[in-house]
């Protein structure tokens, strides 16, 4: 439930100490028959409107000879006093007395102690005269035995006059009032913001939050402070419609009868839409709360602040706050300074603590309640102490800790506290994406119940990975345990392998057990009881990985919705797969299951969406009934290098992915029928097959085609080309392949084709090119003089005047390079494209490329297709003259891999003119601009010397050097880099934008690192 602070002010203080050290704000003493119905009972009003705690002498208190010990308290118990000093002041024994105390607080206790003289003069007060001297000769009159006691008053009441207050006199006492209050307002906003100096790293919140409340905008703001529970947001609690109330007679000062909620609503924006106001309202929980107290911004008057402090971000985003605060936890420094000032009353621990405390501090993960609670626990204690008891927190949070964190939890749905559990215990720190799969095989809605959990600060996203908070995570664990403290079969998740394997090996598991999920970094051996499944007859999902079971397993649960067993035992499914339909399996992974030789009937499994057989090498077959399965959207039998065949014809309507990557005894792909559309992706590297069947021309959606290092692949049906949706074909290292089916269809929708390593002597024409990037590689030593910018090794660095961007048509790239070895993975070149100080990295569009034992160009292109809109918005940005900083960077992996030199050039719109004749040739003649595509690749497949000996000689190995490349193929790559965008027409290089070069600039080959700086342009 909501709870509620009001002020009516302009100027505002946000925090108060976390240990108060006042009861009071201001004690007021004053003589009752002088002020108390006017100029007392006046000031008494304006300040407790303005939230000013006062304590007021009531007549009703028993008024006795010496002054009771509740006044003596509520004056020690006070931060400020003021002293109303009237005419008959003085005659008041008790008033008197008052003033005693009150002086001595103030020397004692730092009390501030401020004097109002109510129709009398300050030096009647300081000398006792006038009316001052009438009172204290009757007190000496009265109290001959005591004079010592008189004595005292009137020294009291000389150090009071000497004190700097107000004279009220002869002046509106309104005026003095609202004086009074304002000096009062600014003195105690300034006390306690000096005593925040022990509530760490609270200055940096508080500037965040102050900027998102904007002080000093006279329009209405409401702000949302949003975080987890115990992570410091604020204040106290209370009721509803006693709220409502509360809120109206702070503000207004009316004690108001409100009959329902709505005549609540109704009272409160009618009556303080003029008002100026700061609204808090701590820890709401639900928008109907909101609704009835600060439900619009026309309900309060300009200027007014509403802060709303929650759990729930999505409560905040519905109401439409005009800013959220996230108050985040703690960092290290900050923990390590709340913890010692807990712990050891210092800002440092000592010494000896210093690595105990740290432990602490991890322990706590920035979290203010656990260091705090944790640091006032160790208070006095020893390290040996100390230790102990952090590891029975670690072991068993403390109990204030849990309280506070399970809030959050108990408000949730069943489903978001079933997915909040499933993370607790198995899923922190797993990749976001794989839990969603996970909850979703399970019927727990993620996408709805994550982002309920992240509103509310328990989950949060981080690097693609959901993370939890480590106490969160305790306290998701700890309500399992709860289940059943004692028996671990009666719990409804197991996840350590002491549990699981006691409950699997002495079978005494019950069906209150739903989740196991057991992945372990090192192999361990078990002996489960074969029949250890069979009363856990509700288990929805399994999960077990790095498990050497000594025995098979007789049976699995018919419930399961999601099973991945790594290394699964046995040679086949238990005898359950195939006695019983499986109606609820929707997920099954078992990777490098070794002993696995056979698949179940599928059919028997008909709900089944996701299987992963990855790895199982000694699989000789797949039941022929998954080829008609209608559920399945993936299939992975990657690396089953004994798999030869999979029977049948495929008419699979839901599939989608079908992987067969390194199949390497699978010789043909059978018949594929009209159904299979919804196929995206096809992977058959690595396979034996020697053709596609003209059939593929069913894969309607197919989007990416993968045949690298298909040996013996030979023939591409014509219907290949006729796939509308086809973007991407990888026939790279298919050594057999000699040519592109002639007829080419929808060729030009192609993004990517990789024919590197192939015996494809024809390329692509023109009109079907549309490549994002393209590249090539040829023998040579020497980058052209085209590439503008070069340097020795693999980093180029050049400025540029950023209004060139306009014309800006792609980068190419070349880079001299040797390596012994075949390259047949891009990653062994890792391309950066170095844009204003960031990098972005480039894929290279070849995947193989044999062994070279001389020096090679590889030369490639990336059109502005490649790079998102925010790259190349970083690639253009200018510092203060003008400038983009870009450069290159090439690293190598691969053993022997060198780079030797690199270079680049900007590709503009508007480039060299006698180009143009050259570009309208090519159109002209299709295979004219692909004739230097024989020279790409000759060297490779010559008769003479094969691709894997090549090392660019003639046959008697001495042949031409290869230091400067062939004319034809600098001219097809001028032509390439005219043509390989359809609005390049046109190439610009730098001579024509700013004027000849100097000769530092000039100077490319010699240096490590070349810099150009160019004519400003802007």
């Amino acid at each position: 439930m909501a709870s509620m602070s009001i002020e009516k002010a302009s100027s505002l203080s946000l925090f108060s100490s976390s240990i108060p050290r006042w009861k009071y704000d201001v004690f007021l003493s004053f003589r009752g028959e002088d002020t108390r119905n006017n100029f007392t009972d006046h000031l008494y009003a304006a300040l407790k409107q303005k939230g000013i705690v006062t304590f007021r002498d009531e007549e009703s208190l028993e008024r006795g000879k010496s002054i009771s010990p509740e006044l003596l308290k509520a004056i020690e118990e006070s931060r400020f006093a003021i002293v109303i000093l009237s005419r008959n002041y003085a005659s008041s024994i008790w008033c008197l007395d008052e003033l005693v105390n009150i002086i001595r607080c103030m020397k004692e206790t730092g009390m501030i102690v401020m004097p109002a003289f109510y129709n009398v003069h300050p030096l009647d007060v300081r000398k006792q005269t006038g009316t001052f001297i009438e009172a204290f000769n009757e007190h000496e009159e009265k109290l001959k035995e005591n004079i010592e006691k008189v004595q005292i008053w009137r020294v009291a009441l000389r150090e009071v006059a000497n004190l700097s207050g107000w004279h009220v006199q002869d002046r509106p006492e309104s005026n003095i009032v609202q004086n009074i209050v304002g000096q009062l307002w600014h003195k105690l906003s300034y006390s306690i913001s000096k005593d925040t100096k022990d509530m760490v790293g609270i200055e940096s919140r508080v500037k965040k939050l102050e900027s998102c409340l904007a002080i000093g905008l006279n329009d209405v703001r409401i702000i949302g402070v949003w975080g987890m529970g115990g992570i410091g947001k604020f204040l106290k609690k209370n009721g509803f419609i006693p709220l409502q109330q509360q809120l109206i007679l702070q503000i207004l000062n009316e004690s108001m009868c409100i009959k329902d909620v709505d005549d609540g609503v109704f009272v409160i924006k009618n009556r303080l839409r003029h008002k100026k106001i700061l609204l808090i309202l701590d820890d709401v929980s639900q928008l109907d709360q909101l609704n009835k107290l600060a439900g619009k911004h026309i309900w309060f008057g300009s200027g007014s602040r509403v802060i709303i402090t929650t759990r729930d971000k999505h409560l905040l985003q519905t109401l439409g706050v005009d800013g959220i605060y996230e108050a985040n936890g703690l960092n290290d420094e900050e923990s390590l300074q709340l913890f010692s000032l807990k712990a050891f009353k210092k800002d440092h621990p000592p010494k000896d603590y210093l690595k105990l405390s740290k432990d602490f501090v991890y322990y706590a993960k920035g979290l203010p309640l656990a260091i705090e609670i944790s640091g006032s626990f160790l208070f006095g204690r020893s390290i040996k102490q100390c230790k102990s008891i952090l590891n029975r927190l670690k072991e068993f949070p403390a109990t204030d800790i849990l309280q506070v964190l399970r809030i959050s939890f108990d408000e949730l749905h069943e489903t978001e506290k079933e997915i909040f559990l499933h993370i607790a215990c198995f899923f922190n720190h797993k990749k976001k994406i794989d839990v969603v799969e996970i909850l979703d095989n399970l019927g727990l809605y993620p996408d709805v119940g994550l982002e309920i959990l992240f509103d509310k600060s328990l989950v949060k996203s981080v690097g693609g990975s959901v993370w939890m908070h480590d106490l969160l995570q305790e306290l998701g664990k700890n309500i399992v345990y709860e289940e059943c403290p004692k028996v671990l079969g009666k719990r409804s998740r197991l996840w350590l392998f002491e549990d699981i394997n006691d409950v699997l090996t002495k079978n005494t598991g019950t069906e209150a057990i739903q989740y196991i999920v057991m992945k372990l970094q090192e192999p361990k051996v078990a002996y489960w009881n074969p029949e250890s499944f069979s009363k856990i007859n509700h288990l929805k999902m399994l999960i077990i990985d790095n498990i050497q079971l000594q025995h098979g397993l007789k049976g699995l649960p018919n419930a399961l919705r999601f099973l991945d067993w790594s290394g699964y035992p046995s040679k086949s499914f238990p005898s359950s797969f195939q006695q019983k339909s499986l109606e609820r399996l929707k997920f099954i992974r078992l990777k490098k299951s070794l002993k696995l030789n056979e698949t179940p009937d599928f059919n028997k499994i008909p709900n089944l969406e996701k299987l992963d057989l990855q790895g199982c090498i000694n699989l000789p077959g797949v039941h022929p009934s998954i080829g008609v399965h209608k559920k399945l959207t993936l299939v992975n039998l990657k690396g089953c290098k004994n798999l030869k065949t999979l029977l049948g014809k495929f008419e699979m309507e839901s599939l989608e992915i079908l992987i067969l990557s390194g199949c390497s005894k699978i010789k043909r792909i059978s018949d594929i029928g009209k159904s299979m559309k919804h196929l995206l992706k096809l992977y058959l590297d690595g396979t034996a097959i020697r053709k596609l069947p003209t059939s593929i021309e069913h894969l309607a959606g197919l989007a990416s085609l993968n045949l690298r290092n298909c040996e013996n692949l030979m023939w591409l049906p014509n219907t290949l080309f006729n796939l509308k949706l086809l973007r991407n074909v990888d026939l790279s290292g298919c050594s057999k392949l000699e040519k592109l089916p002639e007829n080419l269809g929808n060729a030009g929708n192609i993004e990517e084709l990789d024919v590197s390593g192939t015996a494809i002597r024809q390329g692509l024409p023109l009109q079907y090119r549309n490549y994002r990037r393209y590249g090539i590689v040829v023998p040579g030593s020497h980058i052209p003089e085209w590439f503008s910018y070069q340097s020795m090794g693999a980093k180029v660095n050049i400025k540029k005047p950023s209004h060139l961007c306009n014309d800006w048509m792609g980068i190419a790239v070349c880079a001299v390079f040797f390596s012994p070895h075949q390259i047949d993975d891009h990653r062994d070149f890792i391309f950066y494209l170095i844009a204003n100080g960031k990098n972005l990295s480039l894929r290279p569009c070849m995947n193989y490329m044999p062994k070279v034992l001389s020096d090679h160009l590889w030369l490639f292109y990336f059109s502005p297709q490649y790079y998102d809109k925010d790259d190349i918005k970083l690639l253009w940005e200018c510092d203060t003259h003008g400038f983009s900083q870009i450069g290159i960077r090439i690293e190598t992996e691969a053993l022997g891999l060198e780079v030797k030199k690199c270079g680049f050039r900007l590709v503009y719109k508007k480039d060299i003119e006698d180009l143009n004749q050259t570009m309208t040739q090519c159109s002209n003649n299709c295979i004219t601009a692909f004739k230097g595509l024989d020279v790409l690749h000759h060297n490779f497949n010559k008769v003479k010397r094969s691709r894997d000996d090549y090392d660019g000689t003639g046959p008697s190995g001495e042949g031409r050097s290869n230091d400067v490349p062939h004319p034809k193929r600098i001219e097809w790559l001028r032509k390439f880099m005219a043509l390989d965008n359809s609005d390049c027409k046109e190439l610009s290089e730098y001579e024509e934008c700013g004027g000849e070069l100097s000769d530092w600039e000039k100077s490319s080959e010699s240096n490590p690192k070349v810099n150009q700086l160019f004519p400003l342009h802007y």
